[in-house]
């Protein structure tokens, strides 16, 4: 017998009995192959991680004696949930007593479908050193060899993970929610707000309905990764030489075709597990369909432009340029629409973030913690002045603006401001700086106020003796760049 959630099952049963215990109930989410290796992989790497080991470590030389010949090491199952607390709600799961059950049940079934899961769980019990359990060989002794030994001998060990794993206290937050009949609330710590939106989309619909799907947030999420890593100078850097080396004339060829998606692959490999895709080319693919059911998002879609731009539109500056100074201008400023479109687009996507979400949350709290009350989002002021908005910003912009034609300074932003300025009477870019600003949480009335402040400025020429003074650019930073510039922290340049 074995506890899960505090209930004995039995083992022993015949197959029938046993499939039909391992059988996930109809209202909880469905696992695709590709997504359960996914989630195993990701905690088993974050179980073998040096860090994760050496604490373990520690808890068994405070056991004192061999973890191997410990029925239990105190404090090793609190270690492990901060792990699964961090992966498993990428994959649908909230984690709670029930979660438990869920994720094992959901597990145990896709073991007998998937034998080779049953290889990737057993990893994942050596790396939490968890003796093997008495039962489970005794089970897999009285078997034939073909009959799945390392199934039978994994399934209790999960249940003994799931069961160790719900009994330990949640203590990763102070936060509660509370599920209603449609929606989540949460307590004010803005770090809980991807799991809160995580958790909502594993209770819809479609996330029941198997398979990888994208919420609008952890979509804009990940495009903002993907922009991130196609436009660093390492990537561009390949993709111009592999330009070269093949000429225009061979853009089309298969060779061409297959080095480029080589170059493409090994970028988005990498970071698709993070969003539930498995890394691999059925995964890419998995991935594509999961943006087509939000193709017709603004968001979205201008995030989709500006990743094709990256790829398919490499820039023609000289190599050299990359190693300059970072912070120097690296091309001309271009007096366009595009080319302010497309400045408005690269901050537009990595505002989307859940990272810059965070830091533009913790600010908003900041403030009200000093004004002594909660603000509205809908009061006057919206959060037109927020404190430390502008120096969040420059970290960003030493790398970001250089990329066009501005210095990535403070000079920089303020002539960025007065060059994007000129075209607030368009639609497009008028609508941008709306995303913007909403994105580094302003209420759409402070976003109007921004806009007129900034139609003021493209409508007078600015005096030279204004120009000039100290004061009159610590106001148009104040209002205008710590809007337009207000980033995420990257540290490598973004587009």
């Amino acid at each position: 017998m074995t506890l899960l959630g505090g209930v004995q099952m039995p083992l022993g049963s015949n197959h029938a009995e046993q499939a039909a215990q391992t059988m996930p109930p109809a209202d909880f989410p469905k696992l695709s192959q590709p997504r359960a290796n996914s989630m195993l992989t990701e905690l088993l790497s974050a179980y073998t991680a040096k860090k994760f080991q050496r604490k373990l470590q520690g808890l068994v030389d405070k056991a004192g004696g061999d973890s191997l010949e410990l029925e239990d090491v105190p404090g090793r199952w609190d270690l492990a949930r901060q792990v699964q607390t961090e992966v498993c709600p990428r994959y649908g799961f909230a984690h709670d007593e029930a979660t438990m059950m869920q994720i094992t049940s959901v597990l145990e079934s896709l073991l007998h479908l998937y034998p080779e899961l049953s290889d990737k769980a057993g990893m994942i019990y050596r790396a939490l050193r968890v003796p093997e359990s008495k039962e489970g060989s005794q089970q897999s002794q009285s078997k034939p060899p073909v009959a799945e030994p390392d199934v039978v001998v994994v399934k209790p060990q999960l249940k003994k993970l799931a069961s160790s794993l719900s009994t330990a206290s949640t203590s990763a937050s102070t936060a509660s929610y509370q599920r209603s009949s449609t929606t989540l609330s949460w307590t004010e710590e803005p770090v809980l707000q991807e799991l809160v939106l995580q958790l909502e989309e594993s209770s819809s619909p479609e996330s029941q309905a198997g398979g990888a799907r994208l919420s609008k947030r952890r979509a804009l999420a990940l495009q903002a990764e993907l922009f991130s890593a196609f436009t660093s100078a390492g990537f561009q850097k390949k993709l111009h030489q592999l330009a070269r080396s093949h000429g225009p004339a061979a853009r089309f060829s298969p060779v061409y075709r297959s080095a480029f998606r080589d170059l493409v692959r090994s970028i988005q490999l990498p970071i698709i597990p993070k969003y539930g895709f498995d890394p691999t080319e059925y995964g890419v693919e998995e991935m594509m369909a999961a943006f087509q059911s939000l193709h017709d998002d603004p968001d979205v879609f201008v995030n989709s432009v500006a990743i094709r731009e990256a790829l398919f539109m490499p820039s023609s500056t000289d190599e050299k340029q990359e190693e300059q100074d970072p912070t120097k201008p690296r091309v001309p400023i271009c007096n366009s629409k595009k080319a302010v479109l497309n400045l408005l687009k690269e901050q537009a996507v990595v505002f989307s973030c859940p990272a810059v979400q965070t830091m533009v949350a913790k600010l908003k709290k900041e403030a009200d913690k000093r004004e002594g009350t909660k603000r509205s989002e809908e009061a006057p002021d919206g959060y037109y002045h927020l404190p430390g908005r502008a120096e969040l910003a420059l970290e960003l912009q030493r790398y970001l603006l250089p990329r066009h034609g501005f210095e990535g300074s403070r000079k920089g932003v303020r002539d960025m401001i007065q060059h994007c300025s000129t075209f607030i009477h368009d639609q497009e870019v008028a609508s941008l700086y709306d995303t913007i600003n909403s994105k580094l949480g302003m209420s759409p009335a402070a976003c109007l106020r921004f806009r007129e402040l900034a139609t003021g400025v493209a409508s007078s020429q600015v005096p030279k003796q204004a120009a000039s003074n100290q004061g009159y650019y610590n106001l148009v930073n104040a209002r205008l760049g710590s809007c337009l510039a207000n980033c995420t922290r990257f540290s490598m340049p973004v587009a």
